[in-house]
């Protein structure tokens, strides 16, 4: 509702009513799709123990008072720029092989930019326990990882990557080399971006991945066949687990588990501890997503963290 009754939809709607409605189409279509899942949290939320609810909501409000002036300062500014960097988005079919530059950023919106780039620029620690060192959090992602400036508008003032405003991601977009034998870059998109990159798929050779369907979406060619031309695998599985680490997800499918737990031990091979990544994963990245917060205990990512400390432990 949010998005179709913004200023991007509007100006989309009268300059080209087709595709407005096209939008509204994948709306419908993604809603339905998602009800079942949706109703499924919903009755695990209801039947699970209020007393840890209680304990994990408590500790929640009191880590969010020290930021509701941040939060609302930022929601004051947020709203008007992202529909007008959504309806530039719309008009155009970025290059993906020129992401913005950092010393850009003040100058003009742009699609997207590169991950460890942005957070080396733009993070700010939200709880004093919070790791203060840019760079270190910035070395978390390959150079390969990108995201879209409507997920994080970094170039608005007071606005963070993980903060109150940012979107949410399921999307990526997902570039082979070398005869398709390579990743070359992902990219986490907006949803409102998505019916661009739609009719790019095809003409261009980009393929549209979804994180938690974990399929790619409207093409061809079946994940086997995708997936069946790389030299390996795994460096597609470590793009994606990257992805899904930044957007706060819980769970992991089989095949996507290796490669979370060789990239988070590679992670404490350059300096971090296994305390430091899941704290950093638990209390900063899902900082606005309590309910993620409170099912934390019971997701693959939590198993992955309890398996590394286990091999750490002297026997």
């Amino acid at each position: 509702k949010t998005y179709l009754s913004s200023k991007a939809f509007v100006k989309i709607s009268d300059n080209d009513p087709t595709t407005a409605e096209k939008i509204k189409e994948s709306w419908k279509t993604l809603v339905t799709s998602g009800q079942t899942k949706l109703k499924s949290r919903m009755a695990f939320s209801a039947s699970h123990d209020s007393g840890v609810e209680v304990e994990i909501e408590q500790e929640q409000e009191q880590e969010q008072e020290q930021e509701q002036e941040h939060s609302i300062l930022e929601r004051d500014e947020i709203s008007q720029m992202i529909a007008r960097i959504s309806f530039k988005f719309n008009n155009i079919v970025p290059n993906l092989d020129s992401p913005l530059k950092m010393e850009e950023l003040s100058t003009h919106p742009h699609p997207f930019f590169q991950l460890n780039e942005g957070i080396a620029k733009a993070y700010v620690p939200i709880l004093s326990s919070d790791p203060t060192d840019k760079t270190k959090i910035a070395k978390l992602f390959d150079a390969n990882i990108k995201i879209s400036l409507n997920i994080a508008p970094i170039h608005i003032d007071r606005v963070r990557l993980w903060g109150f405003n940012q979107r949410e991601v399921d999307e990526v977009i997902v570039r082979f080399e070398d005869e398709e034998r390579k990743v070359k870059d992902v990219t986490m998109v907006d949803l409102s971006e998505i019916d661009v990159w739609r009719f790019e798929q095809l003409r261009n050779g980009i393929k549209i991945y979804s994180l938690g369907q974990s399929q790619f979406i409207a093409h061809p060619s079946s994940k086997e066949e995708i997936l069946g031309k790389l030299d390996n695998k795994q460096e597609f599985y470590r793009a994606i687990v990257q992805c899904k680490f930044f957007a706060g997800f819980l769970n992991y499918e089989e095949d996507e588990k290796p490669a979370l737990k060789a990239w988070l031990k590679e992670l404490m091979d350059s300096g971090w501890t296994v305390n430091e990544l899941r704290d950093f994963f638990k209390k900063h990245i899902l900082y606005y997503k309590v309910k993620s917060r409170q099912h934390f205990n019971e997701s693959d990512i939590f198993a992955v963290f309890k398996e590394i400390e286990g091999e750490l432990r002297p026997h």
